[in-house]
């Protein structure tokens, strides 16, 4: 019971994040056509941000909930703060001071601007799909401890031991959530490593990126070794 309620409360915060996405997108064309942000536009950026700062804090309420299943707790917040982020662009977006109508160059910032709120956006509920996705095991196979499961790369060669699942979020869903995490990362690692082929030509928005990256994949390596076991006992 504990378990569908979480997967409900997921799966209507997906849905409400991705009507925000289709929102921001035909507000975005209305805004195109008229090569300028009325007022009625303003407004409506306004309540397209207030709605998105609600869900984040909608989701940071549920991540509250299952803080134990530290996967859950983790894919929950990296999918807040893209809310916060996508909200964070819509203030910037109206605040930004235009031509009107927009010249070209206004027009392709207008878009640049566009991609970077939905890429956010997108971010959002991709993570919570992901989550979804986890929960999706069939309910016996899911709480059996998964013990012929391979380490994530960076582990040991040992067999890892689950620890009981946290919050009511079974073992194997914790880890099938982790796995997809680990593999959105390194998608993210390698796309960055061909934009970028040196490091020591980097950008201080590009080192950002980078340093990023690099936290990702160290808390992913963390939260691994703290949900699992060896033969040999804990892991550090």
């Amino acid at each position: 019971e504990q378990l569908a309620k979480i997967a409900d409360r997921l799966k209507g915060l997906k849905e409400r994040q991705d009507a925000a996405i289709d929102r921001t997108k035909e507000l975005h064309q209305k805004a195109i056509k008229k090569r300028e942000w009325t007022r009625g536009l303003q407004q409506t950026l306004d309540a397209d941000k207030l709605s998105q700062q609600g869900l984040a804090e909608e989701t940071r309420s549920l991540q509250d909930k299952i803080k134990e299943a530290k996967v859950f707790e983790h894919v929950m917040d990296k999918a807040a703060k893209a809310m916060d982020g996508a909200a964070d662009a819509m203030a910037k977006r109206k605040e930004q001071k235009r031509n009107t109508p927009w010249d070209d160059d206004e027009a392709k910032d207008e878009e640049r601007r566009q991609e970077e709120i939905v890429k956010l956006q997108t971010q959002a509920t991709q993570r919570l799909q992901r989550l979804l996705d986890a929960l999706k095991d069939d309910p016996q196979a899911a709480q059996q401890q998964p013990m012929d499961q391979k380490p994530m790369e960076g582990g040991d060669d040992e067999q890892p031991r689950m620890r009981p699942p946290g919050d009511g979020i079974p073992p194997m869903a914790e880890l099938k959530a982790l796995r997809a995490e680990q593999v959105e990362v390194n998608e993210r690692t390698k796309e960055f490593a061909q934009r970028h082929p040196s490091a020591d030509n980097l950008n201080e928005l590009q080192r950002r990126e980078l340093t990023e990256l690099e936290a990702d994949q160290r808390r992913l390596r963390e939260i691994f070794a703290g949900m699992t076991t060896n033969k040999k006992g804990d892991r550090p």
